[in-house]
């Protein structure tokens, strides 16, 4: 009889303990579970920003490289028109000056 005794106290102390191990496993994993879940929601978190920022950060680049290329045309065109310029002022050189040589002939034969 106390044979029975001790082993149904043995048995039910077994129980207890199994059970507060479980549960204190139980508590563990659900602490871990829940830092993972919580890392896990900084990392996303922190994607989105980066890509928010990486999309930011391409439309800038968009934008000054359409700056660039509008302030490259320009002064493209204004180099065209100097070049344009310096070809006429050296035709208009040249024309005034094939001009006074003839005059300067014309004159000199006169005499």
């Amino acid at each position: 009889m106390i044979q029975k005794i001790f082993f149904s106290l043995i048995l039910s102390l077994s129980v207890s303990l199994s059970n507060a191990q479980n549960s204190k496993d139980t508590i563990v994993r659900k602490k871990y579970l829940d830092s993972i879940k919580n890392e896990l929601a900084s990392y996303t978190v922190a994607s989105y920003q980066y890509l928010n920022w990486y999309d930011r950060s391409q439309e800038e680049l968009r934008k000054i490289t359409q700056r660039y290329t509008i302030g490259q045309q320009q002064f493209n065109y204004v180099l065209e028109l100097k070049r344009k310029q310096n070809i006429y002022s050296g035709i208009a050189l040249l024309g005034l000056m094939v001009i006074s040589f003839t005059t300067i002939v014309m004159f000199n034969k006169n005499h």
